[in-house]
């Protein structure tokens, strides 16, 4: 079964600001492509929630590469995919 994903603000607030850095420094286009990324990586992670790697500061947080520049990070708490936020490394074009 898969897990309900939840979204913490910081979250929230991090997905908006990469949005918003790639469309004003790069392209409508990867704006989309970065969130099929993150929905495409979603899915998988609600199915199979173990397959991020293990933090090293904190084994019940763990992450998983979305692009280059971006990984997400999440916590399973029983039935939900904790989605905490992500990295991002900020890069000009």
């Amino acid at each position: 079964m898969a897990k309900k994903i939840v979204w913490s603000d910081l979250a929230v607030d991090r997905f908006e600001l990469v949005v918003q850095y790639l469309l004003n420094d790069w392209t409508e286009t990867d704006e989309i492509k970065f969130i099929n990324q993150v929905d495409t990586k979603l899915f998988l992670l609600s199915h199979f929630p173990n397959i991020g790697r293990r933090t090293s500061h904190n084994n019940s947080i763990r992450q998983i590469l979305l692009s280059k520049h971006n990984r997400l990070i999440y916590k399973i708490v029983k039935t939900i995919l904790l989605y905490l936020t992500f990295l991002a490394r900020v890069k000009k074009k």
